[in-house]
């Protein structure tokens, strides 16, 4: 695996760099990425900015609403 450099000065995996639009473009490299969970979900490996910018809901499975999958609790009939 490749090694990358962050911009704390730190090296890391390259795997564990983020590879958001701002760490990509930021001539002192990458931020550290971090597994991100929404609602119990993986959603991916992100830097702190751009899992604040992501729309992600940033809870565990608790924060889950029937209403995002279209589902109710009363019969459909």
């Amino acid at each position: 695996m490749e090694t990358v450099k962050l911009r704390d000065g730190t090296s890391c995996d390259e795997r564990w760099a983020c590879h958001c639009q701002e760490c990509e473009s930021h001539p002192r490299g990458p931020l550290f990425a971090d597994e991100r969970y929404s609602m119990g979900i993986y959603a991916g490996k992100m830097c702190d900015a751009a899992w604040a910018r992501s729309g992600y809901i940033d809870a565990g499975p608790e924060a889950f609403d029937p209403s995002y999958a279209g589902e109710r609790l009363e019969e459909d009939y």
